[in-house]
């Protein structure tokens, strides 16, 4: 039987596995406090805010890893 492998995209390139999930638990935090906020928000909202803190997150792995070298 084939073990799953999943397909490298650019992120995987850039960022370490942990820093990836770093960025979507900071991400998902913000999302959660947005929704909680504005509970009545569309969909499109949610995702333009979702997205946003992904790329914070993202950041904010770049920059805690030029301070740990």
């Amino acid at each position: 039987m084939d073990s799953y492998k999943p397909i490298p995209d650019e992120a995987d390139s850039i960022y370490s596995r942990y820093e990836q999930m770093m960025a979507f638990a900071w991400a998902q935090a913000h999302l959660s406090d947005f929704m909680r906020t504005h509970p009545n928000c569309t969909l499109a909202e949610k995702e333009k805010v979702f997205l946003d803190a992904v790329e914070g997150g993202l950041g904010l792995a770049l920059e805690l890893r030029k301070r740990n070298r």
